[in-house]
């Protein structure tokens, strides 16, 4: 949504203070991996069809075949402009920093798996090794 494109109920409460969930443009999420903002802080959301239980990872991904750009390469390149990764699982919420994932990328704390689609390759990060980490358990 663009700024100046607000309706009259989200202008007043950006207005008066109150954050707002806004989503990006596709642009914005395939160049910065900013999926929405809140307020000034960038977010990348991703949704996950599993419990994270049962790895106790978060992914990203790593490589396309098709030699497009990934979130690997971008976070690692500083492109990526989101200061917080919110993970959607099954069973929780895990919401980490995105400086916590460059620094386990960076240290080549990771594994890279082939996924399902054989088009791509998710790069795994165990929770264990990521400093600052906020786990919601769902009801």
């Amino acid at each position: 949504m663009v700024m100046n494109q607000r309706n009259s109920e989200i202008k007043r409460d950006m207005d008066y203070g109150q954050p707002v969930m806004i989503l990006t443009t596709p642009d914005a999420d395939m160049k910065q991996n900013i999926d929405c903002t809140l307020g000034s802080l960038k977010l990348a959301l991703r949704r996950r069809r599993l419990p994270v239980s049962k790895f106790g990872q978060i992914s990203i991904r790593y490589k396309r075949y098709s030699g497009a750009s990934t979130e690997f390469a971008k976070i690692l390149s500083g492109q990526t402009a989101s200061q917080l990764y919110i993970f959607e699982f099954t069973d929780c919420w895990i919401i980490c920093r995105c400086e916590d994932i460059k620094y386990c990328l960076s240290q080549q704390q990771f594994k890279v798996v082939k996924n399902h689609d054989n088009e791509t390759e998710a790069a795994y990060i165990d929770l264990k090794d990521l400093s600052h980490l906020a786990i919601s358990k769902k009801k």
